[in-house]
């Protein structure tokens, strides 16, 4: 699983706190899906949004393996009870996914709360945790589900995906 890299504290605190602000007020919507048939989560799509498509992903090339053209960026949300599928972003080689965690969990509250992206490879799972400005770097063929966030929790458990060639 040497394939998936994880990086924390992405995000200084100042751009982190304006991403947080700007994910509580963007247009969202119900009914996207990793693939046909799957359950429905919320997304926001981010491409004209210069703040995500060019700011933070600034800070976001230096922790990349190689120089990407980024092709697309949206939020992903997820409630209760809408734990992904398995699936894969992409079947082509050449691409990769970038996710970043934006959402109210945090060490303290991760064993509660839950929402982990689980990444399975062979008959081996891993499980990562889906910490506040963590950022998870993985070729877009690797198969892996994002699970919602637990019944005790009210929050929307949040990543920005960053789809790079």
């Amino acid at each position: 699983m040497e394939s998936i890299k994880v990086i924390d504290d992405i995000l200084p605190d100042n751009l982190l706190k304006n991403a947080m602000s700007m994910l509580e007020n963007l247009p969202w919507y119900y009914g996207h899906r990793s693939r046909l048939g799957d359950i429905k989560f919320w997304i926001s799509v981010l491409d004209d949004r210069p703040f995500f498509t060019n700011t933070i992903y600034e800070m976001i090339k230096p922790h990349l393996d190689g120089n990407f053209k980024l092709v697309t960026v949206y939020a992903n949300g997820q409630t209760y009870g809408l734990d992904g599928a398995y699936h894969f972003d992409s079947e082509d080689d050449d691409t990769y996914t970038f996710l970043l965690y934006l959402n109210d969990i945090n060490r303290d509250n991760v064993e509660k709360i839950g929402g982990h992206i689980l990444f399975k490879e062979g008959d081996t799972i891993k499980s990562i945790e889906p910490i506040l400005n963590r950022g998870v770097f993985f070729r877009s063929t690797v198969r892996h589900r994002g699970l919602a966030p637990s019944r005790l929790s009210n929050i929307l458990r949040t990543s920005i995906a960053f789809k790079l060639l």
